[in-house]
């Protein structure tokens, strides 16, 4: 009894180590200075791993090589415009930017 229970527990020990060296290599392959081993991972965007978070996001397929404007261009689509119109319920205005000065950062010239 005491062997067959010993033969028992060595084999679910090679089992462990036999998934443990599997999930423990594949682990160490996929990290911030393997990144190219990442591929198929949850959230790998795409089936290439141009980047490290997959495929390349540029040149947007949509806007071409040559591009500059990049997700802007939705701004000058008369559909997008008039949705966004119709957000507007109050015409409160929202200041989210921070002003900068020269006060504030003297290497900022002003202009006029």
């Amino acid at each position: 009894m005491a062997v067959a229970r010993a033969g028992a527990l060595l084999r679910s020990a090679a089992v462990a180590g036999a998934i443990a060296i599997t999930f423990g290599a594949s682990a160490q392959d996929c990290s911030e200075t393997n990144w190219k081993a990442c591929q198929g991972k949850p959230w790998v965007v795409g089936d290439r791993m141009d980047t490290p978070i997959g495929e390349a996001w540029w040149p947007n397929k949509l806007w071409g090589k040559d591009d500059e404007a990049g997700s802007t261009n939705w701004y000058t689509r008369p559909d997008v415009t008039q949705r966004a119109l119709a957000e507007a319920r109050t015409g409160k205005v929202y200041r989210l930017a921070r002003p900068y000065t020269s006060e504030v950062a003297p290497q900022i010239r002003t202009l006029g």
